[in-house]
């Protein structure tokens, strides 16, 4: 089924809609979630929330692209997941390596105010991700974005997993260059 009509059917509050999307893009989905929380259970609530926040916000929002649409909330939810379940545990088990790299540029937007912030240095990001070369941008959307492991990356764009982790940390170094030229302060 085409995604025009799966939000057509979500839309019309029709649960044929969850049911087409969940078979379309889970496991799409999956792959996202798993790549940031690295653990079976917490993979299998986030994509429970998933689903219940599609549930939720089609309608009002109306994607135009529903795999797009599907990975940013994706995203979104096991980061979230992932602060939780480190608040909990203080600091105790595996730190995802993706978020500990960037992990500086980014505050915890706990405020309003951390919320506006985080929003302007989004369109920062993306400014200075729009003025990179398309592979290094590539790597760097599929290590920061989508948290895949090194190795993955390496295999998708034909390069040595070392040149990977030299590109990621000259990228950080020109991401930090550039927010500070842009007022952040890292």
């Amino acid at each position: 089924m085409d995604d025009e009509t799966i939000v057509r059917l979500l839309f019309a509050r029709d649960e044929q809609g969850l049911t087409e999307a969940r078979e379309k893009f889970g496991g799409y989905c999956r792959v996202i979630a798993m790549n940031v929380l690295q653990n079976e259970s917490d993979c299998a609530e986030c994509l429970n929330d998933l689903w219940l926040r599609l549930w939720e916000t089609v309608p009002p929002n109306r994607p135009e692209n529903l795999k797009l649409y599907l990975a940013s909330v994706t995203r979104n939810l096991a980061f979230d997941q992932y602060k939780k379940i480190r608040r909990q545990k203080r600091g105790g088990g595996v730190r995802s390596e993706a978020i500990e790299e960037i992990e500086e540029f980014v505050g915890d937007g706990s405020s309003a105010e951390d919320a506006f912030d985080q929003r302007e240095l989004a369109r920062a990001i993306s400014r200075f991700l729009l003025s990179l070369p398309a592979r290094e941008r590539g790597v760097f959307v599929r290590r920061y974005y989508f948290a895949d492991d090194t190795a993955k990356i390496a295999g998708r764009f034909s390069m040595r997993r070392s040149a990977v982790l030299t590109m990621l940390s000259r990228t950080r170094n020109k991401l930090k260059e550039y927010l500070k030229k842009e007022g952040y302060s890292v």
